[in-house]
């Protein structure tokens, strides 16, 4: 046998070996898993040239879904082609195609392997308990077993190191994994799937994560339909609040999730008239910028993945500059004195409060003065207020190092503008890259799903391939949740992700000749 005759019959294998590591190889990146996409979406032309009848057959099972597929990659090229910055954009979205082929090429693979469901049950599990372990090593030491220190006090990432995703990335693969333990043949599969769910909890926790936290306690509402499950689910949620109430003031990770929330929400230090933000004043100023943009470009967008080119227009930014400037102005409260703490970054403590105004000759008298942690300090009859040196600019003279009440005293000197890579959010997101058209497209998929949803709920359980396809369902909503901030619509990363189930979605459809 020639070495391609055997590579053609069992590079399926290998690619379906490849498609099982995507779980492990997206805690290293997204170019490793992307690039599996790429040779998986190679792969399905040339599989679809010599097998056109079976592909053709799918086709029209599915008939519905793909001409909404194949209408959706047609706006997002016709928007990339009509934006400002149409090289940027189409570099993103004419390979968005590699995503539906990959996908295809899955469902294919899935009819002629009986064991990936198995396999990829046993694997994601180990990788789960992998992070537990880690993730509770860096709790305790501050630093992971491979040396990787802890990023902040309210926050574990694990082996992501300095991407703080734990949370999201346990969150989007749990109802994947549950969904293959549910169609494998393993044995003990509540034993499996209540021990992950409780797991991807503690990591979760762990994470800091407060929209991954949310999500995955909308994540056990819907599993309460689950008549095994229910009262397992019903024990966590009562746990992970016994837990939060008893272990608030000692663990920094519940104190992000529910005070830091509160506050960013509903306290607003620089703006007292202000009683609520949307998530953040920060979120608010990405939502305003993508706003603006789609009101110049109602119908198709500005282009997948432009934000980031429009969101510094001035014609955009000045708009949101005058809000983010009156915001980030300290005036003082009465009068009073300003005082500095600077860090050493050798002894790692902070200097003696200095009461005079911080200068250029002092900085230049202190050793190891680390300003990027240092920080201004206002001193108002007792009451004092901290701000990080790096971010404001101190408008007080150096000669004067008392103020008076209602005086203008520092302003922040780093954000001027709405500008970030993507405005945080899919609504906001779609509505200013891909318009109205491709809002429409959206909220027709997460009607759909709802719509599933509810019919599966009164099967779920009746036999496993139901159960699993209820669990696709929650991963489709979960991930596409769009009242909350969110990644890029269009990165690779997020897309991978999304995309790893609609393989399967079709396979169990088909097992199930779901195609009214």
């Amino acid at each position: 046998m020639s070495f391609y005759v055997y590579f053609y019959k069992n590079f399926p294998k290998f690619l379906l070996f490849a498609i099982l590591g995507i779980p492990f190889l997206l805690i290293t990146g997204p170019f490793l898993p992307d690039l599996i996409y790429a040779i998986s979406s190679v792969y399905f032309l040339i599989f679809f040239y010599f097998n056109r009848k079976r592909v053709t057959n799918l086709f029209f099972f599915e008939k519905k879904i793909f001409f909404f597929l194949i209408f959706f990659y047609l706006l997002l090229l016709s928007s990339s082609i009509f934006s400002d910055y149409y090289l940027n954009s189409l570099k993103n979205s004419f390979f968005y195609l590699r995503y539906y082929l990959f996908s295809f090429i899955l469902f294919f693979l899935l009819i002629d392997n009986k064991f990936f469901f198995k396999n990829y049950s046993y694997f994601f599990f180990l990788i789960l308990i992998l992070l537990f372990i880690d993730s509770s090593y860096q709790k305790i030491f501050h630093y992971n077993i491979f040396g990787q220190a802890q990023i902040t006090n309210d926050r574990i990432s694990s082996f992501f190191g300095k991407n703080l995703i734990l949370g999201s990335y346990t969150l989007k693969l749990l109802p994947i994994f549950l969904t293959c333990l549910a169609l494998s043949k393993i044995k003990k599969k509540l034993f499996f799937s209540i021990s992950a769910t409780f797991i991807s909890g503690y990591l979760i926790l762990l994470s800091g994560e407060r929209v991954a936290a949310t999500l995955y306690m909308l994540f056990l509402l819907l599993l309460l339909f689950v008549n095994s499950y229910r009262k397992y689910i019903v024990f966590i949620i009562i746990f992970i609040i016994l837990f939060s109430v008893f272990f608030f003031q000692k663990i920094p990770q519940l104190q992000r999730l529910f005070k830091g929330t509160y506050e960013q929400l509903f306290i607003e230090k620089n703006n007292p008239d202000k009683k609520i933000s949307i998530f953040s004043e920060r979120h608010e100023d990405h939502y305003l910028t993508a706003y603006y943009i789609f009101k110049d470009n109602m119908f198709i967008g500005s282009g997948p993945n432009t934000f980031r080119y429009h969101c510094d227009n001035p014609k955009y930014a000045e708009k949101v500059q005058e809000k983010i400037i009156k915001r980030n102005t300290i005036i003082a409260a009465e009068d009073g004195f300003i005082s500095f703490a600077g860090f050493d970054r050798l002894k790692k403590v902070f200097f003696q409060e200095i009461q005079i105004h911080p200068s250029a000759d002092l900085f230049a008298k202190i050793e190891n003065l680390d300003l990027e942690k240092s920080l201004i300090i206002l001193n108002e009859n007792g009451n004092k207020r901290y701000f990080h040196y790096t971010a404001y600019k101190i408008l007080v003279s150096a000669n004067n190092k008392f103020y008076k009440n209602q005086e203008v005293l520092i302003k922040n000197n780093l954000l001027t503008n709405g500008c970030t890579t993507h405005p945080h959010n899919f609504f906001m997101q779609i509505i200013s890259e891909i318009g109205l058209v491709g809002l429409l497209f959206f909220f027709v998929f997460l009607f759909f799903i709802i719509k599933e949803i509810i019919k599966t709920i009164g099967s779920v359980n009746i036999n496993n391939n139901y159960l699993g396809y209820y669990f696709l369902l929650i991963s489709f909503f979960i991930n596409l949740f769009p009242f909350l901030p969110s990644g890029n619509f269009f990165n690779n990363k997020l897309n991978i992700i999304l995309y790893l189930p609609l393989g399967i979605f079709f396979f169990v459809r088909k097992k199930l000749k779901i195609n009214k």
